[in-house]
């Protein structure tokens, strides 16, 4: 890893401001993904979750260190939803949009525990 990348690491992980034990979810599996996955890893989660449509994507999301790796389909984000919560029936502390998709961004709100974040 370049040694210029260690500022912005450091300023993610305070921006995010994982609690120990937190329960994460990452919605998309690409390089801002991969990098939010290992921060939240870093900042002490008990359970990171990835959930992305590619299954190459989700292999290498779980060679990084994902607990697990769901396979959601682009279209149902209701089935989706029951996937996600069925990982964690109560919902996740933080849930982040790793992809900008504006139907991902609002299913976002929908998995979040009460008290938890969607930055």
């Amino acid at each position: 890893m370049s040694l210029s990348l260690y500022p912005v690491l450091f300023m993610a992980s305070s921006f995010l401001d994982i609690t120990p034990g937190a329960e994460v979810l990452i919605f998309g599996a690409g390089p801002a993904g991969l990098l939010l996955l290992q921060l939240a890893k870093y900042g002490g989660s008990s359970k990171v979750v990835i959930a992305d449509p590619n299954s190459s994507k989700l292999n290498k999301a779980k060679e990084l260190g994902a607990g697990s790796a769901a396979l959601i389909d682009r279209t149902d984000h209701i089935k989706n939803r029951k996937t996600l919560l069925n990982i964690a029936p109560l919902g996740y502390d933080y849930v982040i949009d790793a992809t900008g998709r504006p139907e991902v961004q609002e299913n976002c709100l929908k998995l979040v525990k009460k008290g938890g974040k969607s930055p």
